[in-house]
Protein backbone atom coordinates (compact mmCIF):
# COMPACT_ATOMS: atom_id res chain seq x y z
CA UNK A 1 0.00 0.00 0.00
CA UNK A 2 1.43 3.33 -0.98
CA UNK A 3 -1.62 5.57 -0.61
CA UNK A 4 0.32 8.35 1.07
CA UNK A 5 3.29 8.09 -1.29
CA UNK A 6 1.68 7.69 -4.73
CA UNK A 7 4.68 9.26 -6.44
CA UNK A 8 6.86 6.40 -5.22
CA UNK A 9 4.48 3.50 -5.84
CA UNK A 10 4.26 1.07 -8.70
CA UNK A 11 0.83 -0.55 -8.89
CA UNK A 12 0.75 -4.31 -9.28
CA UNK A 13 -2.01 -6.87 -8.92
CA UNK A 14 -1.93 -9.20 -5.94
CA UNK A 15 -0.32 -12.54 -6.69
CA UNK A 16 -1.51 -14.40 -3.59
CA UNK A 17 -2.08 -18.08 -4.43
CA UNK A 18 -1.79 -17.50 -8.17
CA UNK A 19 1.09 -19.59 -9.49
CA UNK A 20 0.48 -18.37 -13.04
CA UNK A 21 0.95 -14.72 -12.08
CA UNK A 22 3.46 -12.93 -14.28
CA UNK A 23 2.93 -9.30 -13.26
CA UNK A 24 6.38 -8.83 -11.77
CA UNK A 25 8.32 -10.20 -14.75
CA UNK A 26 6.26 -7.94 -17.01
CA UNK A 27 7.43 -4.96 -14.93
CA UNK A 28 11.12 -5.85 -15.26
CA UNK A 29 11.82 -3.65 -18.31
CA UNK A 30 10.35 -0.64 -16.51
CA UNK A 31 12.19 -1.44 -13.26
CA UNK A 32 15.44 -1.83 -15.19
CA UNK A 33 14.85 1.57 -16.79
CA UNK A 34 14.94 3.10 -13.31
CA UNK A 35 18.48 1.91 -12.58
CA UNK A 36 20.78 4.88 -12.18
CA UNK A 37 17.97 7.44 -12.14
CA UNK A 38 18.35 10.04 -9.39
CA UNK A 39 14.60 10.54 -8.93
CA UNK A 40 12.19 7.82 -10.07
CA UNK A 41 9.05 9.82 -9.27
CA UNK A 42 8.69 11.62 -12.63
CA UNK A 43 9.10 8.35 -14.53
CA UNK A 44 6.57 6.55 -12.34
CA UNK A 45 4.14 9.47 -12.69
CA UNK A 46 4.48 9.49 -16.47
CA UNK A 47 3.95 5.73 -16.81
CA UNK A 48 1.11 5.17 -14.32
CA UNK A 49 -0.66 8.56 -13.91
CA UNK A 50 -1.52 7.66 -10.32
CA UNK A 51 -2.32 11.18 -9.13
CA UNK A 52 -4.91 11.56 -11.86
CA UNK A 53 -6.40 8.13 -11.15
CA UNK A 54 -6.64 8.82 -7.42
CA UNK A 55 -8.12 12.27 -8.00
CA UNK A 56 -10.68 10.79 -10.39
CA UNK A 57 -11.68 8.13 -7.87
CA UNK A 58 -12.39 10.58 -5.05
CA UNK A 59 -15.93 11.90 -4.76
CA UNK A 60 -15.51 15.64 -4.03
CA UNK A 61 -18.73 15.71 -2.00
CA UNK A 62 -17.07 13.45 0.57
CA UNK A 63 -14.05 15.70 1.03
CA UNK A 64 -14.06 17.78 4.19
CA UNK A 65 -10.71 19.39 3.52
CA UNK A 66 -10.68 20.84 0.00
CA UNK A 67 -6.88 21.08 -0.32
CA UNK A 68 -4.89 18.95 -2.71
CA UNK A 69 -3.91 15.79 -0.78
CA UNK A 70 -0.65 15.60 -2.72
CA UNK A 71 0.66 19.02 -1.70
Amino acid sequence: AFGFQVDNGIPIESWFDDRSDDALPSLLPFLESLVGVDDVRPLIAKKFNLREKVAGAVDPSHCINKVDPFD
